[in-house]
């Protein structure tokens, strides 16, 4: 007979100290990965990477992002977006590669939480970069954590920076 599992937190303290203990050490131990876009940002975003990806970027135009990871979207068949927040509140979505290629960099899901402090350097798409409204758009050549630790480099991708 089947069946399932449930964790009652209402009555967590009914639980041994031990116990306790055990289930907020699984917990804390969790990898975080970045938020979840709402379908509607997911289908933003997806058009956008779409976009993106068949841009002639312009290498008169250099960018340096310094802001906090907030959503990343790796649609198929396309390039991922890192989607960064300045503290200014400014929104910028920037293409990095596909799956295979960002995993051989080891770039996941879980390489970046909700915000994760980072650097973005890369190039602004054509017209200052703005799509829309709300977006500043660019291709991302190099992404740093706070710490200098760099998670992503687009001169490391197969072909080279492309």
């Amino acid at each position: 007979m089947g069946g399932f599992f449930c964790l009652d937190f209402y009555n967590v303290y009914a639980y041994s100290a031990d116990m306790r203990r055990t289930l907020l050490a699984f917990f804390l131990c969790l990898p975080l990965p970045a938020q979840v876009p709402t379908p509607e940002l997911n289908k933003q975003l997806t058009e956008l990477a779409k976009t993106l990806a068949s841009v002639t970027y312009d290498s008169k135009k250099p960018i340096t992002v310094e802001g906090r990871a907030t959503t990343m979207v790796w649609p198929e068949g396309t390039s991922g977006i890192v989607v960064i927040e300045t503290a200014k509140g400014e929104r910028y979505a920037f293409s990095t590669a596909g799956v295979p290629a960002m995993a051989k960099q080891g770039f996941t899901r879980f390489a970046l939480s909700p915000g994760t402090a980072v650097k973005v350097t890369g190039l602004l798409a054509p017209g200052n970069g703005m799509i829309g409204s709300s977006w500043i758009a660019g291709r991302a050549d190099t992404i740093d954590k706070a710490d200098g630790k760099r998670i992503f480099d687009r001169a490391k991708l197969p072909g080279g920076a492309n």
